[in-house]
């Protein structure tokens, strides 16, 4: 679960503090917030996805990247961009790689509207 991992600052309180979010989520939301994970959800998608992610990444560690890339290995429209800098911090090029990526999912599907 990524919350442990962002709020390892709090060493062994984390683990109570992740419980609580569990169990206001169950409260206030009605549900489990942990299911479906990440991969979870990521295993079912067929649609194209694209997921930037960088080993530098001060918030959001590169694991979590590595492990949605595993759960979409099925699906041939899934693409793992790895950069490098800080969490937001974006590459040169990403802007031309997103409209790419844009432009290559949406090929044949884009009609004219009221045309």
């Amino acid at each position: 679960m990524l919350a442990r991992d962002l709020y390892g600052m709090f060493w062994v309180l984390k683990y109570p503090f992740v419980e609580l979010m569990v169990l206001w989520g169950r409260l206030f939301f009605g549900g489990d917030i942990t299911r479906p994970s990440p991969e979870m959800a990521a295993a079912r998608l067929t649609i194209p996805v694209q997921i930037w992610a960088s080993r530098d990444d001060d918030q959001i560690p590169f694991a979590h990247a590595e492990r949605l890339q595993k759960a979409l290995a099925n699906n041939p429209r899934a693409e793992l961009h790895v950069g490098r800098g800080l969490h937001n911090e974006r590459v040169d090029d990403f802007e031309r790689r997103l409209a790419d990526f844009f432009a290559k999912s949406l090929q044949g599907r884009i009609t004219s509207c009221g045309r």
